[in-house]
């Protein structure tokens, strides 16, 4: 009997302990709940950089007072490897607060909140190019221009109209004898590109390399031919 009696406390006390909430630490700090900071979110502003403009970099979280660690070099950020984010920011050269910085940036960002586990990563990619004259972009006719490039099975003709200096990236003339598949893959890489960024220097896509670098070589020409560019 006495076992028994035993047996039913142990399963009493086990159900009685299983339904009491445990609090784990987490990434967060000791002692945290568990609940998560709300996932950060990265601006640029402007959103597409037609004229090289410097690009100002802010965040945000759904986390009220959540505090920002981020990096620009692709490391993983965290509180005790990433720069605490206290304001906007530019991406400028070294000792200047005018010249923005050509080339690829991605920004790598974490939140946190004392007491909650620490938000997932949040990565945006940035690209900054060498200036082009704002007036070379305005200043330039509306009709189309061609350039040539090389693909995979001949040559590739790229036409380009400008709309208040910006590529009518929706309207591009597109043509090549190359595989259909290729085609629609290289073309839909770089309308997007146009797109987003408004210049001719996009990265080569991986399933349609050689078709990709014909369009973009073909688009830089028709650049130059519509004088906003030097060859």
């Amino acid at each position: 009997m006495k076992k028994l009696i035993g047996g039913v406390f142990a399963l009493f006390l086990l159900i009685f302990l299983s339904a009491c909430p445990v609090e784990y630490p987490g990434p967060g700090g000791s002692g945290s709940s568990g609940a998560r900071v709300g996932f950060p979110t990265i601006t640029g502003i402007p959103p597409v950089n037609y004229s090289n403009a410097p690009i100002q970099i802010t965040f945000d979280s759904s986390t009220p007072d959540a505090v920002f660690y981020y990096t620009l070099d692709g490391s993983l950020p965290s509180p005790d490897t990433g720069n605490r984010f206290n304001g906007p920011f530019l991406f400028l050269e070294p000792n200047n607060n005018t010249t923005p910085r050509p080339g690829h940036v991605q920004v790598r960002v974490i939140a946190t909140r004392e007491g909650m586990t620490n938000s997932i990563v949040t990565n945006r990619d940035f690209q900054v190019f060498e200036t082009v004259p704002a007036s070379g972009w305005n200043n330039a006719t509306t009709e189309i221009h061609f350039g040539t490039g090389q693909g995979f099975s001949g040559a590739i003709s790229v036409g380009i109209r400008l709309e208040n200096g910006v590529i009518d990236s929706a309207n591009a003339i597109i043509q090549s004898n190359d595989s259909a598949d290729f085609l629609i893959i290289a073309e839909n890489h770089a309308r997007a590109f146009w797109t987003q960024m408004n210049h001719w220097d996009f990265d080569t896509r991986t399933t349609a390399t050689v078709t990709s670098a014909g369009i973009r070589e073909a688009a830089r020409q028709a650049l130059v031919a519509a004088g906003v560019i030097q060859n």
